[in-house]
């Protein structure tokens, strides 16, 4: 009587396993029993897209010396995790015994546009500042960076300073 209970409950057992093969998935199946295995993950690696450093040296006599432009394209690929601009400013503190209108208004401005053509980043900085923007998943394609500031400097004496970073994480 015991044996007979084994038999039935082996045969439900295969009956149930028997009525339920169609239902195996055939993809996962396929990767499981392949000799390739899964399909690897995409590999991606951190990449910098610009990177700017500049210190003022200014001369009263030439004007152009306070004044600093930047433009450049960049691309962005596709599948990208993200793309950060990272920025710093330093501006000196200027003695009180310099007359104001000697000294311009100084700044850092600084405008990313995306592939698609709107813009991402546009800000205006007049203190001194360290900032950090990040973009999750961002447009591939051509994007583009526009840097301007005014700025002031004496070698020995001190510099107004920028930095910019932009970097993605990107597949190889």
């Amino acid at each position: 009587m015991r044996g007979g209970r084994v038999i039935w409950a082996g045969l439900a057992c295969l009956l149930m396993v028997l009525s339920s093969s169609g239902c195996v998935d055939i993809y996962g199946s396929k990767d499981l029993f392949s000799r390739r295995g899964p399909a690897a993950k995409p590999v991606f690696k951190t990449s910098t897209k610009i990177a700017i450093a500049y210190e003022f040296e200014t001369n009263l006599a030439e004007p152009s010396t306070f004044t600093y432009s930047y433009m450049k394209a960049f691309k962005v690929k596709n599948g990208a995790a993200w793309l950060k601009v990272r920025l710093s400013l330093v501006l000196i503190p200027i003695p009180s015994v310099i007359p104001g209108n000697l000294v311009p208004e100084r700044y850092l401005q600084i405008r990313v546009v995306m592939a698609d053509g709107s813009v991402w980043v546009d800000a205006r900085y007049t203190n001194s500042t360290l900032e950090e923007v990040a973009a999750l998943n961002p447009l591939d394609g051509p994007w583009s960076v526009t840097v301007g500031a005014v700025g002031v400097g004496v070698k020995r004496l001190g510099q107004d300073s920028l930095q910019v970073l932009i970097t993605g994480y990107e597949p190889v």
